[in-house]
């Protein structure tokens, strides 16, 4: 198992960003991330190869 960091478009972190949704799907990278905002605003992403990350929003910024 490799520890890669999750790449995130720009189209996906502007989203993010505002996190205005709970489910936020992505049409140019495909990769479908959850916001569980109970979970200390974690966010989840998983990739079309099913592979998933989680991270807090805080990494986002900046």
């Amino acid at each position: 198992m490799s520890s890669e960091q999750a790449f995130i478009c720009p189209s996906c972190q502007r989203a993010l960003q505002r996190a205005t949704a709970r489910l936020y799907a992505c049409q140019d990278c495909r990769i479908v991330a959850a916001i569980y905002e109970e979970e200390g605003n974690a966010l989840i992403i998983s990739s079309p190869a099913g592979a998933s990350t989680t991270l807090p929003l805080e990494a986002l910024e900046g």
